[in-house]
């Protein structure tokens, strides 16, 4: 699974870990498992969407193209959070 975005110049996947010393850290994934039958979201502290080039304001809509590993696209789009948001 791949993401792109046309307003964003870099569209990237990322994780937060913790390590083994439970120091926390962000790292780029090339892609996400999401099982048949089963979801995977993205949030804060979790998997999360790195994007560059334009400033994100909180309540923006951004629109996403995810490629999927059967070459096929899905397009889906999410408003921006406040990142000390509890919910999503």
């Amino acid at each position: 699974m791949g993401v792109s975005s046309e307003k964003f110049g870099v569209a990237d996947l990322h994780e937060t870990y913790t390590s083994e010393d439970t120091l926390v850290g962000m790292r780029s994934v090339d892609w996400v498992e999401v099982p048949p039958q089963s979801t995977v979201n993205f949030k804060s502290g979790g998997y999360h969407v790195m994007l560059s080039k334009h400033e994100v304001k909180v309540g923006d809509e951004i629109e996403f193209n995810v490629k999927l590993s059967n070459d096929k696209s899905k397009s889906f789009s999410c408003k921006a959070n406040d990142v000390k948001a509890t919910t999503y």
